[in-house]
């Protein structure tokens, strides 16, 4: 059970962020500084309340002072010492990169990221306390990655900024999520490149252009099925038809929603991520390059992380081979002790 007084002291922190709205849009502090205050006013208050409650209980019954008790480590979760300072964190930094404003009564509360910081506090109050860390690490994540291109490349930035605010799907918003990730990738390696639409992106190389197409498999609804290879067959199928489809480009495909439905399903990732049979499916496309891409935990360790299998053509183009060499190397996607999100 949940103590009611940590209930009491979540409901003030996150009437803290609402406090800190207020000034920013009241008070001259400017766009962020008063949400900024919100959450430090929400930290400070959670931190200081336990023990200055306690003082108050101790002299209103005039009783001698209780033993002092140890941290409580909550099972399969960061105990909420940690978590309420980390959530603040990553709230802030993401609605000051975004330029939202994630509070009650806010617009940008019922967007897609809106709806996901909220989904953690409820996982929160819940007691899923494994559930909530990854979906905290997801939002943490995605920070990570708006910080890099926002370094690295700002026009980009201000590109993704207003695409992630203004998705009307699951779809889009994963599809520009993973477009984001590439994005993060490549401004981490220093590459220089165009954001593009067909395909997303477009390298420049010492021989020629080489291009990255972004895409994923997802299903829309739990399925008795065990097997979705068929989603990676149909989604390879549709974008061979396109005219960049070509030796000098790599399919990227994010499979993490299809890889948590294997699971749920009681599926083998073995068979969904075969390497052999993957290989098969790469080497009869026009790409040059398959990069299979999924999400992923490992309880034991922490965060989250993302990775991929890496699939050439046997005709790949030699600039394509080069800058994935550089970039993108041979890897592979665990599975075993691994936990998979629903979404990347």
């Amino acid at each position: 059970m949940f103590p009611l007084k940590r209930l009491w002291f979540v409901a003030l922190f996150v009437a803290s962020l609402a406090i800190g709205a207020f000034l920013s849009e009241t008070v001259d502090l400017g766009n962020d500084t008063g949400y900024s205050l919100g959450c430090i006013i929400g930290v400070l208050a959670w931190a200081a309340g336990p023990p200055l409650l306690a003082t108050l209980r101790r002299r209103s019954r005039h009783s001698p002072d209780p033993p002092q008790a140890s941290t409580v480590d909550y099972p399969n979760g960061e105990p909420l010492e940690r978590f309420l300072p980390a959530f603040a964190a990553v709230a802030s930094g993401v609605s000051r990169l975004l330029d939202m404003k994630f509070v009650p009564g806010s617009p940008d509360q019922s967007t897609f990221i809106g709806t996901a910081l909220q989904s953690i506090l409820q996982l929160n109050n819940e007691g899923k306390l494994a559930a909530r860390d990854v979906q905290l690490n997801r939002m943490a994540m995605l920070a990570k990655h708006l910080k890099e291109v926002a370094y690295a490349n700002p026009s980009l930035f201000d590109d993704f900024r207003e695409r992630l605010s203004a998705v009307a799907n699951l779809d889009e918003f994963f599809g520009v999520r993973f477009e984001l990730n590439i994005a993060a990738t490549l401004c981490r390696h220093q590459i220089s490149f165009h954001k593009t639409e067909s395909p997303d992106f477009l390298i420049d190389s010492d021989q020629n252009q080489i291009g990255i197409e972004c895409t994923s498999v997802r299903l829309r609804k739990p399925t008795d099925k065990q097997d979705f290879r068929y989603k990676l067959h149909s989604k390879l199928r549709e974008k061979s038809q396109m005219p960049y489809a070509s030796t000098s480009t790599a399919l990227f495909v994010d499979i993490t929603n299809v890889m948590y439905h294997t699971v749920q399903a009681g599926g083998n990732l073995n068979g969904l991520l075969n390497r052999t049979a993957a290989a098969h499916i790469a080497e009869a496309s026009p790409f040059g390059n398959l990069g299979i891409f999924a999400y992923f935990t490992i309880p034991k360790e922490g965060g989250i992380h993302s990775s991929y299998i890496r699939l050439d053509k046997s005709t790949i183009a030699p600039p394509l081979r080069d800058f994935l060499n550089l970039c993108f190397p041979f890897g592979s996607l665990p599975v075993g002790a691994i936990f998979v999100p629903e979404e990347g």
